[in-house]
C-alpha cells in the first residue's frame, strides 16, 4: 500500500513534467511552421494532452446490532478500509485540412486497497484505449474500449461528489443482488464500436455495439453459475440525449438508454440453462439553475437473464432516485435518495450525502455519509426490525 501511495504522490509531478515538455515541443513546432512558407497548406499541428487525478480515501462501515446474525445471536459489525487510486489520461488529437478531428486516447488506472476484513490488493490496468474520428457536422466515431451511451446518463447519482464511485461500489458489490447505479449487462468498459450523432436542436443519438465475447456470470444469475465463464452475445445499446439552455442560468438535460442482448446458455452440471434475453433501460433528467441542481432517474432491468422456469412475476430489479446539489463558493453539497425493488427479495432504501471543499482550483477534500435501510430479508419476507447500515468516507482528490 505504501508503494501505491508513493506512486500516486509522484503521478501528478510526472504528468505535469511530461505536459510541459509536450507544450515546449509544440511551441517550437509552431514557430518552425510559421517561418516555413512552404507549409502554408499543411494540416494543423498535432496535439498531445496529459491529464489525470489522484484520490486517497478511508471509509468506516458500521452495521449496528440486528444487521447481522451468527448462530442466531445478534452482533455488531465494524469495518475499516483505506483506498488509493490514480488515473492517467493521454490524449493524442489532430485535425485534417477539412476540419475532421482524429486521434487516440489511453486511460491507465492504478489502485490499492487495505481492508482489515479481507486480503489487501492492488492493481494497474488500462481502463480505456480507443481511436476516434469526427467533427461537429459528422458526429463522433469511437472504436476500442470506450464509454458507451450509459456514460451520458444524468440521474441523481451524477450529483454526488466525494470520490465519485466509492460509495456506489461498496453498496452494489457487498449487499445487493444487482447494481443500483447501472444497468444489468452494461458493456461500459468493453471493446465496442460507438457513434454519437451531431446535435440537432439539442437532440443527439448515441449507439454502441459490443461484439460477442467472454464474461463472468454476475450475482443475479443462478447460484450455480456465479463466477463461471460464459459466452456473451453481441450487446446493442442506444441512447437519446437532449440538452437545452433556456437562459444563461437555466439548463435542462434529458437522457435515456436501452440495452439489448440475447441471453447466453449457462452450463450447470448436465443441464444447459437458457435465460431471458437482456433488455434493460434507464431514464434520467437534470435541471440546473445558477448554483443549484436537481436530478432524478428510473432504472428497470425487467426480466434480464432470468430463467424461463422461474415464477412469471419475477424481475431483475428496478430503481428510482432523486437528488439535489448546491454550490456556494468553494463548497459543494449534494444529497441523493435511491429506492431499490426486486420482487423476490429486495426492498432497500439508500440515502447518500457528500460535502466537497476546494482547497485549490484542482484539489479538494471530501466527506461522504451513506445509510442503507433493509426492509426485507433474503427470503423476501418483511423485516419486523429494519436494519440500518452506515458507511462514512473521507478523503482528498487532486486533478492535474
Amino acid at each position: 500500500m505504501n508503494k501505491i501511495l508513493l506512486s500516486l504522490a509522484l503521478l501528478p509531478m510526472l504528468a505535469l513534467n511530461a505536459q510541459a515538455q509536450i507544450e515546449q515541443s509544440a511551441s517550437q513546432l509552431e514557430i518552425e511552421t510559421e517561418n516555413n512558407s512552404a507549409c502554408s497548406n499543411c494540416p494543423q499541428k498535432s496535439k498531445v494532452r496529459v491529464s489525470g487525478e489522484a484520490i486517497v480515501s478511508a471509509s468506516s462501515t458500521y452495521m449496528p446490532r440486528g444487521s447481522q446474525q451468527e448462530n442466531n445471536v445478534e452482533k455488531r459489525f465494524v469495518r475499516m478500509q483505506a483506498k488509493a487510486e490514480g488515473k492517467l489520461n493521454v490524449l493524442y488529437k489532430d485535425t485534417t485540412q477539412n476540419g475532421l478531428d482524429y486521434g487516440a486516447k489511453i486511460v491507465a488506472k492504478v489502485f490499492g486497497v487495505e481492508d482489515e476484513a479481507e486480503a489487501n490488493y492492488s492493481d494497474i490496468k488500462l481502463n480505456k484505449f480507443y481511436v476516434f474520428a469526427g467533427s461537429g457536422q459528422s458526429g463522433l466515431l469511437k472504436i476500442g474500449r470506450a464509454s458507451g451511451p450509459e456514460k451520458k446518463l444524468c440521474g441523481g447519482q451524477s450529483l454526488l461528489g466525494g470520490d465519485e464511485g466509492f460509495e456506489s461500489e461498496y453498496f452494489s458489490n457487498r449487499f445487493d443482488s444487482f447494481n443500483p447505479f447501472g444497468l444489468d449487462g452494461s458493456a461500459e468498459k468493453k471493446i465496442k464500436i460507438s457513434y454519437l450523432t451531431p446535435s440537432v436542436a439539442g437532440i443527439q443519438l448515441i449507439g454502441a455495439v459490443t461484439p460477442k465475447g467472454t464474461d463472468f456470470a454476475k450475482s443475479n444469475d443462478s447460484d450455480e453459475a456465479v463466477g463461471r465463464k460464459l459466452e456473451t452475445e453481441t450487446n446493442y445499446s442506444l441512447g437519446l440525449l437532449f440538452t437545452h439552455d433556456f437562459n444563461e442560468d437555466t439548463t435542462v438535460q434529458l437522457a435515456g438508454v436501452g440495452i439489448y442482448a440475447c441471453a447466453p446458455s449457462v452450463e450447470a452440471g448436465t443441464e444447459s440453462l437458457k435465460k431471458n434475453d437482456l433488455f434493460a433501460y434507464q431514464l434520467t433528467a437534470k435541471v440546473s439553475y445558477k448554483n443549484f441542481a436537481i436530478a432524478g432517474g428510473y432504472l428497470d432491468n425487467r426480466k434480464s437473464y432470468k430463467e424461463y422456469k422461474n415464477v412469471p412475476d419475477q424481475d431483475a430489479g428496478y430503481v428510482w432516485n432523486i437528488g439535489a446539489k448546491y454550490s456556494y463558493k468553494k463548497i459543494d453539497l449534494a444529497a441523493v435518495y435511491h429506492q431499490l425493488k426486486k420482487k423476490e427479495a429486495v426492498d432497500t432504501d439508500l440515502y447518500s450525502g457528500t460535502i466537497d471543499y476546494a482547497v485549490l482550483p484542482n484539489a479538494k477534500i471530501f466527506l461522504g455519509y451513506n445509510i442503507k435501510i433493509l426492509n426485507k430479508d433474503e427470503e423476501g419476507q418483511e423485516l419486523t426490525k429494519k436494519t440500518w447500515d452506515h458507511v462514512v468516507t473521507c478523503g482528498a482528490k487532486v486533478e492535474f
